[in-house]
């Protein structure tokens, strides 16, 4: 059997070379604007859709607030958003910003 010695089976640290992605230090990336503004583009009719699901209009969030709900989960059993195929994925975000705006 052989043997061998102090070093046997283990890495010599002078050896391992550092990585190289270690090396080069990353930019961080710029900070994009989170969300665009809403509405993103004013209908000429001023039917601006908040969810097309349940076919909500901003007036529709805006008279829920008018009339006292003021949170979001309260607000959306009123007026049904974010109930339909779709579940508040696309409504869910616009419906909170109109409701932060009216309270």
């Amino acid at each position: 059997m052989g043997c061998q010695g102090e070093q046997g089976g283990r890495l010599n640290q002078e050896t391992v070379k550092p990585d190289r992605r270690q090396k080069r230090a990353r930019k961080p990336a710029p900070e994009a604007p989170v969300n665009t503004p809403w509405p993103i583009f004013p209908h000429p009719k001023g039917k601006e859709f908040v969810d097309y699901d349940e076919d909500l209009q901003i007036r529709d969030i805006l008279n829920a607030v008018r009339l006292g709900y003021r949170d979001i989960q309260l607000i959306k059993r009123f007026s049904t958003v974010g109930m339909g195929p779709l579940q508040g994925r696309q409504s869910a975000l616009p419906a909170a910003r109109l409701a932060a705006e009216a309270t």
